[in-house]
């Protein structure tokens, strides 16, 4: 397939404009009209994961951190980040990267936590924006029930699932239908309504802005199904994610209610403690913030930036299910910069 069709499906699902500020995502290396068959996926875009690229005759890196954060002045081969724009391009790899958009997106990063820690009533931590939506009415002469089941909605703003559901009821031999729904699904919306006028069953339709709004942002927090003692969470959250070491910050006695933000996401822990969570699983928490966190009625447990690596392991799922005819790689390297002594 083209990278150029990949990119479309998946920013679909998870747009660019989810991003946090100005994060620099999206294809940072290639031809869009490149044809690709092989796909790497890695947290970072590292000399080894180039290379490892490169033995693996891979078509494109799919990486969360961008390969270019800042703007290149120049491009020599004697220097690191430099040399690997250059062996990218001469090796014919290009380079797309899913940062802040997929920590924020529904489905995405913080999700995949989420859903392994088995959280429910999740909430977003840190709301970034509000997503509009559309009421929709429709008022028809038949029971267009099947038709409903039968439209295979694009999912948008989501890398997991987005069912669109109808209320259904009769009135005065009627069929009504209403559904509230992204604003994005806009002009799907008007090609079903223009198909069920074209076969003469509408009888009327009222599409307007909502008043409601679907928030998303950084993070989540949720319930566990059963309190837990600290102890036991923390043996827990070791196992299921593999993390042989986790820095702790604060003391609790049993954990009910979760927050956790991949990454960098000690600067959160006040809207964490505001929404009464006990536990802030989080990266790179700072020796001053973790002061502050000692103070409060909140435990904080850092595995180190690298937790994001949990992308090699979901990611694929993503790409293998909606571009089947590509070959999805998960990258074998480790490009976590810390080592205990």
């Amino acid at each position: 397939m083209k990278l150029r069709d990949l990119i479309q499906q998946f920013e679909e699902a998870c747009p660019i404009s989810l991003r946090y500020k100005d994060d620099p995502v999206g294809l940072q290396v290639g031809d869009p009209d490149q044809e690709i068959t092989r796909v790497l996926v890695s947290l970072d875009v590292r000399p080894s994961i180039v290379k490892e690229a490169i033995e693996n005759k891979i078509d494109l890196i799919f990486s969360h951190h961008p390969l270019v954060f800042r703007p290149l002045r120049h491009l020599r081969y004697d220097r690191v980040q430099e040399k690997m724009v250059m062996d990218l391009i001469k090796a014919g790899i290009s380079v797309y990267s899913a940062h802040t958009n997929l920590d924020i997106v529904a489905g995405g990063m913080n999700d995949w936590f989420a859903k392994k820690l088995g959280l429910n009533h999740l909430e977003v931590l840190e709301k970034t924006k509000d997503l509009p939506l559309i009421d929709v009415q429709l008022v028809c002469s038949l029971d267009i029930t099947n038709e409903l089941e039968a439209i295979d909605w694009p999912v948008k703003f989501s890398l997991g699932q987005r069912d669109i559901e109808w209320s259904q009821w009769i009135e005065n031999g009627e069929y009504h239908y209403a559904c509230t729904v992204l604003a994005s699904y806009q002009n799907e919306m008007d090609a079903f309504i223009h198909h069920l006028a074209h076969e003469g069953v509408l009888l009327s339709v009222d599409v307007r802005p909502s008043l409601d709004t679907e928030s998303v942002g950084l993070g989540r927090i949720g319930n566990l199904e059963d309190s837990l003692p600290a102890k036991d969470f923390i043996r827990l959250v070791k196992q299921l994610f593999n993390w042989k070491n986790v820095r702790l910050v604060g003391q609790v006695d049993h954990v009910s209610r979760v927050a956790i933000l991949a990454g960098d996401g000690g600067s959160f822990y006040q809207q964490a403690v505001s929404k009464g969570a006990d536990v802030l699983i989080t990266g790179d928490l700072y020796y001053h913030t973790s002061h502050d966190i000692e103070s409060l009625p909140l435990m904080a447990i850092d595995p180190g930036h690298f937790m994001e690596a949990i992308i090699r392991e979901e990611l694929p799922i993503w790409l293998k299910k909606n571009c089947p005819e590509l070959e999805v790689i998960a990258s074998k390297i480790s490009t976590d910069p810390f080592r205990l002594a």
